[in-house]
C-alpha cells in the first residue's frame, strides 16, 4: 500500500499511487460531471484524460502545486469537462471545424526475432505508466486491437476519444524513454 509522499511515488511511477488517486479523486470528479449533464462514460474519459495531463505536467522539472492535491486535479477535469461541454454544443450546431482529427494511429511492425527482446523492453515501459495506459498500449502492441474496439472495452464514449487517449499514453510512453 503506498503510503506517505504520494507525490514523490507518482514521480517514481509507482502504480499503486495512481490506484491511490483514482480511488480518492475521481468520485469527486464523478459526481462534478454527472450533476452537469455528464454521464459515468464521459467522468471515466475525464478522470483519464485528467491523469495523464496531471502526469506529464508532474514530469516537468519545474513542477510545483501550489494547491491542494483534490483542487488541482478537480480544475483540470473542470476545465476539460467544460471544454468538452462547448465542443458538443458546436457539434450539434453542425459546426465542423474542429471536427478534423489527424491520424493518431502507430502500427508497430515486429520482426519475430525481435520480438522477445521488444516485449520485455516494452514491459519496463509500460509498468511506469498509469493502470488505463498500460491497458490501452497493451492492446495497441500486444493484442493489435483496433481503436474503435479500445473504445468498447475501455468505456469511453466514442472513437476520438479513445484516439485521443491513446495518442496520449502513446506520448507518454515516448516520454518515459527518452525520445521526442
Amino acid at each position: 500500500m503506498c503510503e506517505g509522499n504520494i507525490i514523490g511515488q507518482l514521480k517514481e511511477g509507482h502504480a499503486c499511487a495512481f490506484d491511490l488517486l483514482y480511488r480518492t479523486y475521481y468520485p469527486v470528479i464523478e459526481k462534478f460531471i454527472l450533476a452537469n449533464s455528464g454521464s459515468r462514460d464521459d467522468a471515466k474519459d475525464i478522470f483519464q484524460e485528467t491523469l495523464l495531463i496531471f502526469s506529464r505536467n508532474l514530469a516537468k522539472e519545474d513542477f510545483a502545486l501550489t494547491s491542494s492535491l483534490k483542487t488541482y486535479l478537480y480544475a483540470i477535469s473542470r476545465n476539460l469537462w467544460l471544454k468538452s461541454l462547448r465542443d458538443r454544443k458546436m457539434e450539434s450546431a453542425l459546426i465542423s471545424a474542429d471536427q478534423d482529427f489527424p491520424d493518431l494511429s502507430i502500427h508497430a511492425q515486429q520482426e519475430k526475432e525481435s520480438d522477445e527482446k521488444l516485449t520485455h523492453y516494452m514491459d519496463g515501459l509500460i509498468a511506469k505508466m498509469p493502470v488505463h495506459c498500460q491497458k490501452i498500449v497493451h492492446y495497441v502492441y500486444y493484442d493489435n486491437v483496433p481503436v474503435e474496439e479500445i473504445a468498447e472495452r475501455m468505456g469511453y464514449s466514442n472513437t476520438h476519444t479513445a484516439s485521443n487517449v491513446k495518442y496520449k499514453c502513446l506520448q507518454q510512453m515516448k516520454k518515459v524513454t527518452g525520445k521526442r
